[in-house]
């Protein structure tokens, strides 16, 4: 996908964003209206999928470890989840509201950001050997979510239950579709900022593209080594399996 609209940019600079379009269909100020419409109707959409990545990754742990585990728990729930996508809308409307000058020095500092998380993590998880972890991973799921002693063992049977055909909602399968469309979505919004970055430098886009593909890999491929590393693949994958197989309700209690 970066490589189709990565090329497409490269020759038509303002491909592939509905503002650009629209300014060139249309008169500025309806193409305004008829984009942020459009815009406004994609974050509905994609809300829920926002509202749990802001409760897995982001209230839920600081809450827990703040000790707020009544909070927490709220927004595990329906209530909690729908305020969660409510919290997601805000934050997205106020990160277009800055401005392209401001949101781009904006995504810079979490770029930057991220990257140091990361480098982080890879150093914890190169430090560490399954057998240090095991116990570390119980002794910590007993202190702050007081899951007992023996979660780490828990983790590796139940995520061996696989779901059967008939355990799965076919809807359940239908609400990834925005899920799927999130991940076309952010590569279909750079593309016209691709243009740009194309149309204000002399740098070669197909330069760039390979340098950011390359990078992304060998990254990927450390992460990797990390986690077989620092966890062992099957506790990784068992955990993966017991989060969804929970979520849609397919693993037994």
């Amino acid at each position: 996908g970066a490589a189709v609209f990565g090329a497409l940019a490269a020759s038509r600079p303002w491909t592939g964003g509905d503002y650009a379009w629209q300014t060139r269909l249309l008169d500025r100020r309806i193409a305004a209206i008829v984009t942020l419409t459009a815009w406004w109707l994609v974050v509905a959409a994609l809300a829920p999928v926002y509202g749990n990545v802001m409760v897995v990754q982001v209230l839920d742990p600081l809450l827990v470890h703040a000790g707020w585990e009544d909070v927490a728990a709220w927004f595990r729930g329906r209530d909690g989840g729908f305020a969660a996508s409510l919290l997601a809308i805000a934050a997205a409307t106020a990160f277009v509201g800055l401005g392209m000058r401001r949101a781009a020095i904006v995504q810079r500092i979490l770029v930057v950001t991220g990257l140091v998380t990361l480098v982080v993590v890879l150093g914890l998880l190169f430090a560490s050997r399954p057998s240090e972890f095991r116990p570390t991973f119980d002794r910590q799921a007993t202190e702050i979510y007081d899951a007992g002693p023996i979660t780490y063992g828990q983790t590796l049977y139940l995520g061996t239950h696989d779901a059967r055909i008939t355990d799965v909602d076919p809807m359940d399968t239908l609400r990834l579709v925005p899920l799927v469309l999130l991940f076309a979505l952010w590569i279909g919004w750079a593309t016209p900022l691709a243009g740009e970055v194309r149309a204000s430098k002399n740098r070669s886009i197909g330069q760039a593209l390979v340098r950011t593909a390359l990078v992304s890999t060998v990254l990927s491929l450390v992460l990797f080594v990390a986690i077989a590393r620092g966890l062992h693949w099957e506790f990784w994958n068992e955990a993966n399996n017991l989060y969804w197989g929970t979520v849609y309700q397919t693993t037994p209690t």
